[in-house]
This record gives C-alpha cells, structure tokens and sequence, in this order.
C-alpha cells in the first residue's frame, strides 16, 4: 500500500546539537505536543519492537508499537509508531539537522501508511494538521531556547493537605537551625519538571541545596521516613543505562534483572548497578512515573549513533569524526570495539550475529563501517561511548548509613537473596577482661563501664561513617565503606578506650582487641537486620579471635596505610592458617600511641 509522504523545512536559531537534545527528549516532546501519558508492556519476540503501549485514557485506546529510533548525533533522529488498530497503520517521522551559518535548517519528514486505501485523502488531512503543529511546536521551542526560557516546562501537581503533614513532621526531625533546608527541597520540588521529578539525584540535589552529601541525604532519609519522598533501587542497564528494573524496597530485588529494551539479563551488584534515586512520596503525587513512548534517546546520550538492522540485510554508516575506542554492542548482548584514528583504513565491516566478528574494527575519522546482519531477526545496533558517569548513589553506599539502618530497620533483602558487593571493610571488636570486671565492680558497676566502652567506640565509628552491623554486650561489628576510614575508626575507638581506662580508675581492667579485613561480600538480611556473609567476614571473625587486647590485627596488605598516621606502630608480619581460612593470611599487629 502506498505510503503518504509530507516535507516541512524549518530555518532554527538554535544549533544543531541544541536542537537535536530537544527532539531526542521524546518523552518531553510528546507531552508538549498534547500526546497522553502510555502503559508500557514488555514484548518478549523476533521484531526489533520492544514495548506495547497504550494510551492512559482507557482501555478503548488504540494499542501500538515503537520501532527502536534512530539516530546519529546530531544530524538525524528517525522514529516510527506501528498502530494495531483504526485507520493510520504506521507513522514515522524524520529529522534531519543541517547546520547553517547562523543556527540550523531542519528538515522534517513524515511517512503515514494508510490501513485502508480508499481513506487515503482523510489521512494525508490528517498528517498535514499533525505536521503543522509538530512544527508550529518546534518554532515556537527553538524562539524559547534563544530567549533562555522553559517553554516546555510541566510542573507537578501535590496532593496539598499530605505535603503539608509531611513537611511538618520533616522539619519535626530536624534541629531548628536545619529545618529550613526542608523548605529549600519543597521549593525545588515545586519548581521540577514533572518528568524529572521521579529520579532525584543526590548529587544533583546537593548542588541545587548548595549543601554537602552528609546533610542533604540525610534531609533526603528524614523526608522518606516521614511520607515527604520515597527512595527507589534502580537496576541499570549495562548497555543502555536505564532501569532494567526499579523497586520500592530492598525486599524486591532478586539476584538480576531484565532489560526488555536491550534483551538482556542484569546481575544485580548492588555496589555498582543499582542506583538509589528519590521522589514525591505516592501519597503526595499519586501519579508518577509518566511515559509518553516506549524509548527515550536523550536518556541514552552516551549512544552516538543507533540503526535499525533488518533481518539478513547490509547497512552502512560513518563513523565519527574524532579519534578514540568505542563500543559496538547489538540487542541481545553482542559486542565489539571499534577504533577511530587517524591512519585508519577509509571503509571496514563487521558481521555482526550472535557476535560481533572481528571483535575491533579500526576506521578512519568520519570513514564507513558497514554491517552485514545475518540473522533472520531484525534488531537494533548502537555506537557508544564507553565513559560512564560515577556520580550516583549507589544501593551498597545508602545501606551504610546509619541512619537508613536507624530509620529503616525492616529494609532488608528477601531471605533468598545474596546481594553482591565487591569491597566492604569489616572490623570486630571484643572486649576483654570481663570476667574480671565484673569480680571487681559486681554485674551493675561492671554493665556500665562497659556501656561507657560501647558508646565511646561507636562515637569513634561515628565519625569514619561507619555502620554498626550489631552490637553485643561483649563487642561490636563494624562496616565501612573504605578500609582508610575502618582503619582511622579503629585506631580511634583504641584512643577512647585508652582515654576511658586514664579517666577513670574503676575502668583499668577494660581492653579490647580488634580484627580488621577488607574484601568482597554478600549484603543479606540476618536476625532481621542488614549483614554480611561470607569469606570476608570469616576472615574478619578469625582475626578477631587472634588480635590481644589493645592491638589492631589487620592484613600486612593494608600495612601501607599506616604510613601517614601518627602514633601508630606495626608489628613484625606473620602469618595465620587453619580454623576456617582457605589460604595462609599475612598479618601485622598495630599498636596504638596516645596522643598528646
């Protein structure tokens, strides 16, 4: 059937990578066009669509597909929407930007392919309106754009009377001098764009609050706490760097994930790839989370260029124009490297099927690699950069605060699931001379020294932002992020106990000996609270039982940290074995200097 195709040309103030940011934002560009929010419902089969969506409006509205779009930064942006039902059977939509003198011209295409032959007039009708508006609306952002305003800006909407509640019991758990800091987050709350709104950053939120980490997330924990916000543990997707899967609570991630976009199953590894990001709570902002298509480009801007490959089919396209090592990655996980230099071969290709042969690929700047796809299925093929943003809080970070442990106790994973962390620093600590304690203070005299004990270590914790895993009448268990900050936390809860004993003529006889070791782990729930299994903390328990009273037991590895630390002196190296380790452990015993 014979497809209906319109041209409009736009002459734009903006540049063309201004401009290409704007009609990537589909998410964005859609709501300003009037489109409804969609559900979006994972297709599991052979055509490159991934998603089913329909309109919010009901269950009447008529249910579609997306083609993955197309582009190349930042010349050209190819979408198309395959309808189920009604008269329209396909839409698709070119942009192609060209750069001008001043600004860019940009040309749009519009292809419409008609259900039924017969209505063909009523549809070209139909495609020039919409051709209209899309351009009418194009204008209209790039005047914005020169002008520095927000023309596409959707503010959110609160549920009143619950914000109010929650604001007042946030403030409530905050010292007066801080409470206007929940009147700062408020505010920004309501100047968010509704489609941002959904993933807070705590990096980003610090800038906007002009405050540090430490007290801006803890403003972001007291809001969760108290029904302001609600935290969400998002799975990224390795390849396309969106949530494979996102969740409420620690209790519904499993051990991976699916990302329906990009075919491919996720370990979960909760140190690196899944990232903690807040928003409205539901009680204030009961809709959340809204999507107007199936794939957003601008959410993948370390993509460069992306083509639909047809089943057994041969495409071509120029690689960039700047020299570096690049990712070539296919649906389904096939992967590659492809090397832009200067003396490279002008032309190249690639094969590409369950793999990528050869797995590098080395063009010229701005040459062609061409892709002989043999597989009967059609997919999508992407260039990427390989940098990766590290500025996110990740799930293993938050699960080492305090106070989430404090306020969420009940935040914990499913009893089946291990959660990976690949560094954790552990210490334990056991007091010593109990026994002895009690023979000469009784059970009362002796409780409280050791709770004086108990208090000045966890003060000591404290300030490395450790977290206490658990705390027994005869010691503690520790977790830090970093073995620097577990080292400079043990040394100082040895100075506490030293400045105890001197303080104080009834506390001689109190010690305490300390083990230390760093290594991967598994986060699990244990006895109801959060904890770490596994050959670290074996390690760790075992160290433990061998340190004296008044030394730190640690792995010569870590010796070197020791350098810069006045009043700390390490031991001769040996070894221990047997008793639960798999292998001999070189160790050194630290001792602990005053200082004056």
């Amino acid at each position: 059937m014979e497809a209906i195709v319109l041209r409009r040309e736009l002459s734009c103030a903006a540049a063309p990578s201004a401009l290409f940011v704007v009609l990537a934002d589909s998410d964005r560009l859609y709501r300003t066009l009037g489109q409804p929010a969609v559900l979006r419902e994972p297709i599991v089969g052979e055509g490159s669509a991934r998603f089913l969506l329909r309109a919010r409006t009901g269950p009447k509205a008529i249910p579609f597909t997306e083609l993955p779009p197309q582009w190349n930064v930042p010349s050209l942006l190819v979408s198309k929407r395959v309808l189920h039902q009604g008269l329209v059977a396909s839409v698709a939509t070119r942009f192609t930007l060209t750069p001008q003198m001043q600004g860019t011209k940009l040309l749009i295409e519009m292809q419409l392919e008609p259900r039924i032959p017969q209505v063909g007039w009523l549809i070209r009708l139909y495609g020039q309106g919409t051709l209209w508006h899309l351009a009418r609306t194009l204008l209209r952002i790039d005047e914005g754009l020169q002008r520095g305003a927000k023309t596409q800006q959707r503010l959110s909407s609160f549920v009143e009377p619950s914000l109010a509640v929650a604001v007042t019991k946030t403030k409530a758990a905050l010292p007066t001098e801080d409470q206007p800091l929940v009147d700062s987050l408020l505010a920004l709350l309501r100047r968010t764009d509704d489609l941002d709104i959904d993933a807070l950053r705590l990096s980003s939120l610090c800038e906007s609050l002009g405050q540090g980490e430490a007290s801006v997330l803890r403003l972001l924990l007291l809001g969760c706490a108290h029904g302001l916000l609600q935290p969400s543990f998002d799975v990224l997707c390795p390849s396309c760097r969106s949530p494979a899967s996102q969740h409420d609570h620690l209790s519904e991630l499993s051990d991976e994930s699916f990302c329906s976009l990009c075919e491919l199953r996720v370990p979960v590894e909760f140190a690196s790839n899944v990232e903690v990001t807040f928003r409205p709570a539901l009680g204030i902002r009961p809709m959340s989370r809204p999507i107007y298509t199936s794939v957003n480009p601008s959410s993948s801007s370390h993509v460069l260029t992306q083509l639909v490959l047809p089943a057994s089919s041969s495409v071509q396209f120029h690689v960039p124009n700047e020299p570096g090592e690049f990712r070539l990655w296919a649906r389904g996980g096939a992967s590659g490297v492809l090397k832009v230099s200067t003396l490279g071969p002008q032309q190249a290709s690639i094969t590409v099927t369950d793999s990528i042969v050869p797995a590098t690929v080395e063009v010229a700047m701005g040459g062609t690699l061409t892709i002989e796809h043999t597989t009967n299925q059609a997919r999508h093929f992407k260039l990427e950069r390989t940098e990766w943003n590290a500025q996110r809080l990740d799930g293993h970070k938050l699960t080492l605060q305090p106070l989430f442990r404090q306020l969420f106790p009940s935040e914990i994973p499913k009893p089946s699931v291990q959660l990976a962390v690949p560094s954790v620093a552990l210490w334990q600590c056991e007091f010593a001379s109990l026994g002895e304690l009690c023979s000469a203070l009784g059970d009362a005299g002796a409780f409280r020294q050791l709770q004086e004990l108990q208090q000045a270590v966890e003060r000591a914790v404290e300030s490395e932002q450790g977290a206490v895993l658990y705390s027994v009448t005869s010691g503690l268990s520790v977790a830090f992020a970093s073995a620097e900050s577990a080292l400079r936390a043990a040394i100082a809860a040895q100075r506490a106990v030293m400045t105890l004993r001197a303080d104080n003529p009834f506390a001689h006889l109190l010690g305490m000996r300390l083990g230390l070791f760093a290594g991967a782990a598994s986060l699990v729930g244990q006895d109801r609270r959060l904890d770490y299994f596994g050959q670290t903390v074996a390690i760790c328990s075992r160290l433990t039982s061998e340190a004296h009273a008044g030394d730190i037991l640690l792995p010569s590895s870590l010796l070197s940290l020791c350098e810069s630390l006045p009043g700390v002196k390490a031991g001769p190296i040996f070894s221990i074995v047997g008793k639960g380790l798999s292998s001999a452990v070189a160790v050194s015993r630290l001792s602990v200097e005053p200082l004056t």
